[in-house]
């Protein structure tokens, strides 16, 4: 591939990129606060019959959660597209943290649609009274949460490699990379904290804000300035030198 064409690659992937993070948080932030103030502001004993009388809500956040999954697929592609040249291994291992999160999240959304199977209110659920199936929804919400927290830690994991390479590169100001694999670090340790005990207060969820707050920056910096291409063929030439060396 000649250079003008990867130049072009790298400035319509970065450009991509910084779009689908801001697109994927928006998404994320909006199912999450639909999923906490329609269906559970009433504790997760509620949650069926606030599911109920809310359902096309709750089918809406699915959908909205699978656009962000979707939206997350493209994101880490252009990612690695965009930090290939500065280490093939590392970019390939950040992609498959995140296509490893992508998976997780994708099958977890099948509780959700277990919970609406449950309170589909089909003949089949006659055995089963309203308490029983309330207990059974409440059950898969639950798992829901533990499996969002196992698809976050890969995400963590993903974010962290794709900072560093940006740290490394200088694609983006080398301050914003390093908060970033602060941030990823410090959420993947709230996660492993929220796994190991799920009824820590919500003060402890605080320290997610700083990787949100390094996603948006990120995303509007690659979203209107770009890439160094300069850089990026800097890069490249070492790598160059590096094989035929």
């Amino acid at each position: 591939m000649s250079n003008s064409s990867t130049e072009i690659i790298q400035k319509q992937s970065a450009h991509l990129a910084g779009f689908m993070y801001l697109f994927v948080l928006a998404t994320s932030l909006c199912f999450l606060f639909m999923k906490k103030k329609l269906f559970f502001a009433g504790g997760i004993t509620a949650a069926g019959k606030n599911i109920m009388a809310n359902e096309w809500l709750f089918r809406s956040g699915i959908a909205i959660d699978l656009l962000s999954i979707l939206g997350s697929v493209i994101l880490s592609l252009a990612l690695y597209t965009i930090l290939k040249p500065v280490n093939r291994n590392l970019a390939l291992l950040a992609l498959a943290w995140r296509l490893g999160e992508a998976a997780i999240l994708g099958i977890n959304e099948l509780n959700n649609v277990f919970v609406l199977l449950i309170l589909s209110g089909s003949e089949y659920l006659s055995a089963f009274d309203i308490q029983q199936l309330h207990a059974m929804s409440a059950l898969f919400l639950k798992a829901n949460t533990f499996g969002f927290n196992i698809g976050v830690a890969f995400s963590c994991c993903g974010a962290a490699v794709f900072n560093y390479l940006f740290f490394k590169s200088k694609f983006v100001p080398r301050t914003l990379a390093l908060w970033g694999v602060f941030s990823s670090i410090l959420a993947l340790l709230i996660v492993f904290t929220l796994l190991l005990q799920p009824n820590l207060s919500d003060v402890v969820r605080l320290g997610f804000w700083p990787i949100i707050i390094d996603e948006v920056l990120i995303g509007c910096w690659l979203l209107i300035k770009g890439v160094d291409v300069k850089g990026v063929k800097l890069h490249i030439k070492n790598m160059q030198d590096n094989v035929d060396g």
